[in-house]
């Protein structure tokens, strides 16, 4: 709380003050990820167990081959969220009486995510799953399709299912 007064001269039917209280809150929660980025000629995931890709970019110049029992790809988010809240009131007094009043308020809040894409991508791309394979927000592409519309033509190659 702030208080003030002023003296104008001696005679003190010129005294005048003010009275303000002012109150500010600010909040910030933040999450920034980074993905790995793996690049080579040939990249060659086998396990037997299984396998899950996130915040992450695989880029191989020829071929990309994964032989798992299952596959999970995803992407991550960069989150942010801030509140912001302030107040405040005075009072101004003159030898008059009250001469002013004020009062502010204000709220402010912002919530945003970006998605940072997990991709894989390849010449040739083939993924073997034993049993399941997810893409949650995600890219596997191969980019040999010999097509000018980006069609497969069958160098992305992952087994029927059963």
């Amino acid at each position: 709380m702030n208080v003030s007064y002023t003296l104008y001269g001696t005679n003190s039917s010129n005294l005048s003050g003010s009275i303000s209280r002012d109150s500010s809150t600010s909040t910030s929660q933040q999450t920034t990820h980074n993905n790995t980025n793996l690049t080579a000629a040939n990249i060659n995931l086998n396990t037997t167990q299984d396998t899950k890709i996130k915040g992450a970019n695989l880029q191989a110049t020829n071929q990309l081959n994964i032989d798992t029992k299952n596959l999970e790809v995803s992407s991550v988010q960069n989150k942010h969220k801030a509140k912001t809240r302030s107040q405040g009131a005075s009072l101004g007094i003159g030898s008059s009486g009250v001469n002013s009043v004020g009062f502010n308020q204000s709220k402010a809040d912002e919530n945003s995510k970006t998605v940072l894409l997990t991709s894989m991508t390849a010449k040739q791309v083939n993924i073997n799953t034993q049993a399941h394979t997810q893409l949650t927000g995600s890219l596997i592409a191969a980019t040999d399709t010999g097509d000018k519309d980006g069609n497969d033509n069958g160098q992305l190659i992952s087994p029927p299912t059963a």
